[in-house]
């Protein structure tokens, strides 16, 4: 047959039976080889003349040695006598990556199957060989994407650890310049609401305003550190008061302390008159504690604050140079709310008409009359805060009313028994005329 070397008689059997794989091996796409134990090549298939380049002619009773490269040649004759002395047979029954060689002298990686068998006697062997380059290069892509995403895994990290470590850096800046800025305004432009540049608006505000009594007098009779100490204790007791009930703390200016409620954020005319006369009643009764401290450092004045508040409508938002800005109000009715603070008395809460009309639902005054304010062209009507009309009706305390034609004020505690007959008469009375009316 065309097929096969010519051999002597001692292969013939061998040769028989390699002619029942020949239609087999023509027909496949991997390589096909057999050799006898000398390793010189029995059978070759067009796949394998395909796959090294030479034809079958020219590879049929060559050794194997002309596909194997020239480094691995030695471990290959060391192998066939270590079989053909019936040693172990390593790679028998085995699919094995090993390397090829091309007629050209191109080396290539290769997939192994190799079996064997007795033919009388003697070892023969069959290889089925296919090409993995494909495969190889595939896997070699692969290797280097993982090495790739290793690389920017590690990157990642190292990026991901630098980004938290500047993270930290800011937020400890941020907790630093937040020192610096009331609460609303610090969340208004971190959170993007806000634009650091120069601009103003108008709109209603209550202004608070507020300073303790004869502190310079005070100062003259404590060290220094003392009354900074006390005094920051104060501001910051005062602070958290502010922040509880909404307000914008503008500044702080020696003892004074300037508040204001409408801005950036609001509960609208009402509620943020409410909630600033609110916070100087907590803050009024917070000065008790402040009092006994003040004692102990050998202060014996009584420690009192004054306070206050105008409702009205002021010119809010960033002052300054594109260098630095300031965050702040300005108007007549923060001046006003100024000069309402330097005229009440120690331990006063007083507050003008606007602020008045628009807590008086909610907020027990007494009127006080008309004041001349310095700076102030015409007179104004104060009133001071008593405390919250719900507390007050619970503790008995007092009642006060204003309308427009219509005033009520009671304090249930001055009322004597005959006081009391009368003002229940004359409530009476009162009601039955309205009735008519």
């Amino acid at each position: 047959m065309q097929s096969y070397l010519t051999l002597p008689d001692s292969d013939a059997s061998v040769l028989h039976q390699l002619e029942h794989l020949q239609a087999i091996t023509h027909s496949t796409n991997d390589a096909i080889i057999s050799s006898n134990e000398r390793g010189i090549i029995l059978s070759w298939n067009p796949a394998a003349e395909k796959l090294f380049g030479y034809a079958e002619q020219e590879a049929l009773g060559r050794p194997l040695s002309i596909i194997i490269p020239v480094q691995f040649r030695k471990q290959h004759e060391q192998g066939l006598r270590r079989v053909a002395l019936g040693g172990p047979r390593h790679v028998i029954g085995q699919t094995v990556e090993l390397l090829g060689m091309h007629i050209s002298g191109r080396v290539f990686p290769i997939e192994l199957s190799l079996s064997t068998w007795q033919s009388e006697g003697r070892a023969c062997f069959c290889g089925i060989i296919r090409d993995i380059s494909s495969r190889k290069q595939s896997e070699a892509e692969v290797l280097k994407s993982r090495e790739r995403l290793k690389e920017q895994a590690r990157k990642l990290r190292a990026a991901n650890k630098l980004a938290r470590e500047k993270n930290q850096e800011l937020e400890s800046l941020s907790n630093k310049l937040a020192k610096y800025l009331s609460r609303q305004v610090y969340d208004s432009i971190f959170q993007g609401k806000r634009d650091v540049k120069i601009e103003s608006y108008r709109k209603k505000l209550t202004v608070f305003f507020s300073d303790i009594h004869d502190f310079s007098g005070m100062a003259d009779r404590v060290e220094p550190e003392v009354l900074a100490q006390l005094l920051n204790r104060y501001l910051d007791e005062m602070s958290k008061i502010a922040l509880e009930y909404g307000g914008t703390i503008d500044k702080y200016i020696g003892d004074a302390i300037m508040i204001f409620f409408g801005d950036p954020e609001s509960l609208g005319e009402r509620g943020d008159a409410i909630a600033c006369v609110k916070m100087a009643l907590a803050m009024k009764r917070k000065l008790s504690s402040f009092q006994r401290e003040w004692e102990k450092h050998g202060i014996g004045r009584p420690f009192q604050v004054r306070m206050g508040i105008n409702s009205g409508f002021c010119t809010v938002g960033n002052f300054g140079s594109e260098e630095r800005l300031d965050y702040t109000i300005v108007g007549g009715e923060v001046n006003l709310a100024s000069r309402l603070e330097s005229a009440a008395k120690a331990g006063q809460i007083l507050i003008s008409h606007h602020t008045y009309a628009l807590v008086k639902e909610e907020i027990s005054c007494r009127k006080k009359g008309e004041a001349r304010l310095k700076g102030i062209a015409y007179p104004v009507q104060t009133y001071e805060v008593v405390g919250l009309q719900e507390e007050l009706k619970q503790q008995g305390g007092s009642l006060q009313t204003e309308l427009d034609g219509f005033q009520l004020q009671i304090d249930f505690q001055k009322l004597n028994g005959s006081d009391k007959s009368a003002a229940r008469v004359a409530l009476e009375e009162a009601i039955a005329r309205l009735q008519h009316l």
